[in-house]
């Protein structure tokens, strides 16, 4: 089904982006604004409110969970690679199987339930099991962000959508990560303070997988699979001081 919005627009009050250092070399941003839309019964395709929290509901609907993020706040902390890091699962029934899309779209800072269908750009439709009990995802938007500015948009938008109805919402969990510099040791990619750890190979390998700029070992200018083995290679051997 097609899905369209609403004309009305609930306006939420706007919390403002918080800032805080991450791990050493990272910026860490919160959203100004964070919403559920909801298209309720009898799920005509128009999206017709927008909630503050994610309410377990006693009828079915139809919901998104977004997120917004002002350009500017982004942009003001420098930064040569921009992440979006994103968690979600679904509120109740954790055990039952369920998907999720989640995208990227130009937005305004203003909560509506234009959001839950605005076009966007497609980061990952994940197909969950009842075994796993959370969604997580971590997509670069470096260049994304720019073609928003010239299109003239002030706000990056994550969405997540669960494309079936049910008497549950969508909790999710959005930040993006701006990267100032890289780990100042490479054994300690997770820069958590302890080198060759399983997680440090775990957050390389994830990194070089989507070509980051910090896992080019070598310093050809590249990321390709020489960087992999060679820090494979050196993993045993090296150490942070």
């Amino acid at each position: 089904m097609h899905r369209m919005f609403a004309t009305a627009t609930a306006t939420l009050a706007l919390t403002g982006a918080a800032a805080y250092a991450g791990p050493q070399g990272q910026v860490t941003i919160e959203p100004v604004v964070e919403f559920y839309p909801r298209d309720l019964a009898p799920f005509d395709g128009v999206f017709d409110d927008v909630q503050g929290e994610c309410v377990r509901s006693a009828s079915w609907e139809y919901t998104a969970h977004c997120a917004e993020f002002s350009i500017t706040e982004i942009l003001s902390h420098g930064g040569f690679f921009i992440d979006v890091a994103a968690h979600a699962s679904r509120s109740w029934p954790p055990e039952d199987p369920y998907s999720v899309v989640v995208e990227i779209y130009p937005a305004d800072g203003v909560a509506s339930p234009a959001d839950a269908a605005r076009p966007g750009l497609l980061v990952a439709d994940f197909a969950r099991s009842p075994e796993v009990s959370t969604l997580s995802l971590l997509t670069e938007i470096t260049g994304i962000i720019p073609q928003f500015q010239r299109d003239g948009y002030t706000h990056l938008g994550v969405r997540f959508t669960t494309p079936t109805p049910g008497p549950y919402c969508t909790r999710a969990d959005a930040r993006v990560v701006v990267t100032l510099e890289c780990p100042r040791c490479i054994f300690d990619y997770n820069r958590d303070g302890e080198w060759k750890t399983s997680e440090d190979l775990w957050a390389f390998v994830t990194d070089w997988s989507r070509g980051h700029p910090c896992t080019d070992f070598d310093r050809s200018g590249a990321v390709d699979m020489h960087d992999l083995w060679d820090w494979i290679y050196t993993f045993g051997g090296q150490h942070c001081w």
